[in-house]
Parts: structure tokens; sequence; C-alpha cells
């Protein structure tokens, strides 16, 4: 497809966006809702286009849109196409195929723009979320996307739950490899002194590592943990329900051997 089939295609796509839809469009004048197109943010991004001289409005329906160049800081046209393959595959420009689908079908038009997000923040923008941000979210400060909330990936600094009257929770360990990781798994759990009452239940699935046995078959002896063995490697799931089995009708909580308490009473 030539670029000036791009062009018509672009004026004709969601015509009501765009100022003045009966007027023929040109090469010469850039046929796209005249607002999706930041020339001083072109211009500046991609700096060949003014060191040749060239008006940036011009430059993209003639070059820029075939050569996945973007119109402005909110729609990325190389990430689009890497992010919908099936839009890369078909070989349409990135902008051409959001205007004509992309919009409907709730695609997202650059990595930081969540329209789904947007939209239900602001349902006015449902039509085109990338538009209306360009044309009144932007001037109002608003954001294209959630916020990051550090808090919610860092550990809680709330008091952890006090686990009901009478209840019994048995910690259930499968454990394959990894001495040292183990050991901490199962140290930080007995020195919880906060958890409800019930055993941890360790359960050896056939380890290769002699190391691990030995020192498993101690903290058993001791009377510290229920140590179950597997007599052939039986995978993660298999050994935590036999270790389920064990637990019987008592509560449990699944632990890897390589988790490690963070605070006390994390088992309530």
């Amino acid at each position: 497809m030539r670029i000036a089939s791009f062009a018509r295609a672009l004026w004709a796509v969601r015509g009501r966006f765009v100022r003045n839809p009966a007027a023929a469009p040109t090469d010469q004048q850039p046929a796209f809702p005249p607002d999706l197109f930041d020339a001083a943010w072109y211009a500046e991004t991609y700096p060949d286009v003014a060191r040749a001289g060239r008006d940036s409005r011009q430059h993209f329906v003639q070059h820029g849109l075939s050569e996945g160049r973007s119109p402005n800081a909110f729609f990325a046209s190389d990430w689009y196409l890497d992010k919908y393959k099936d839009v890369a595959s078909a070989g349409k420009p990135a902008l051409l195929h959001y205007l004509r689908h992309g919009v409907t079908e709730g695609r997202d038009p650059h990595p930081d723009f969540d329209a789904a997000w947007y939209v239900e923040e602001h349902p006015e923008a449902a039509d085109n979320p990338l538009l209306h941000h360009i044309r009144i979210g932007r001037h109002r400060g608003w954001r294209t996307k959630p916020a990051f909330d550090v808090a919610s990936y860092l550990p809680s600094v709330r008091p952890a739950p006090t686990a009901p009257a009478g209840i019994t929770v048995d910690i259930i360990i499968p454990v394959f490899r990894g001495l040292e990781e183990t050991r901490r798994c199962v140290e930080s759990v007995l020195t919880d002194s906060e958890r409800p009452d019930g055993e941890i239940i360790v359960v050896d699935d056939c380890s290769p590592e002699p190391e691990l046995p030995r020192w498993l078959d101690e903290v058993a002896a001791a009377g510290r943990v229920r140590l179950l063995r597997n007599t052939t490697n039986l995978g993660f799931v298999r050994s935590v329900n036999r270790g389920m089995e064990e637990a019987g009708r008592h509560d449990v909580v699944l632990l890897n051997r390589d988790t490690e308490r963070l605070k006390a009473g994390f088992a309530g």
C-alpha cells in the first residue's frame, strides 16, 4: 500500500475526530486527527527530520508512518508492533491499526498507557482514550496508568493476625535438595514463638544429598519436626499430599524449603 493510501485511510478513520473531515486529504496535508500529531515532539525525537529541513507532519505521513515512527509521546509505534504480533505480521502501520481497530479492542497505545484503567477512571474517554488524554487528560495532569505503590511490595508493618482459639496448624515442608536453605527454613519456623499449635511436617522426597537426610534425622530425633521419607522421588505435589494426609483434619501451611519467616506469627 502506498503512503498516499495510508493518508487517505487515516483521514477516514474515526472521522468525527478530524476538525475538517470534508477537506480532501493529500500528501501535503496530513490526514489524521490534527492533535494526534505533536510536531515539536516529533522534531526533537527524530532530529534527522529537522536536519533535513523537512516539515515534521509531512514527513510523518510520507515516511515516518511506514518507518514505524511515533506521532507523539503517548503512542509508541515500535512497542505497539512488538506487543501485538498480529499487527506486525499483517504489515500494517501501528497508528493506522490502533485507530481502526486497537481503540475498540482495548489495546494499549504505549507501555505506560493502560487504556482499560484510564477508561475506568475517566469513562468519557471510552471512544478513544489516547485522543482524550492528548486533548484533556494531560492538561489536567491525569495519569495514564495506576500509580506504583512501593508499600504494596514490602513486608507488611501491620501486626500479624491472631489465629482463632483452639486451632491447630501443621506446617508442611517438602524437601529434595539444599541443606542450608532447608535448615534456615525449618529454624525460622521453630523460632516463631507466636505460631499456633501444630507440628512441622518435613517430607524428605528421597534427597540425593546425604548431608540433608542426616540433618533431618537429627532434628526429627530431637522431636523438633515430624519427618516423613519417600522411598522414591514423588515430586512436590505428591509430597505435599502425603504431608497433608499426615496432618489429618488440621489446618496446614505449605512452605518451600527456601522460605524463611519474616516476622513472628506468620502462620496465624
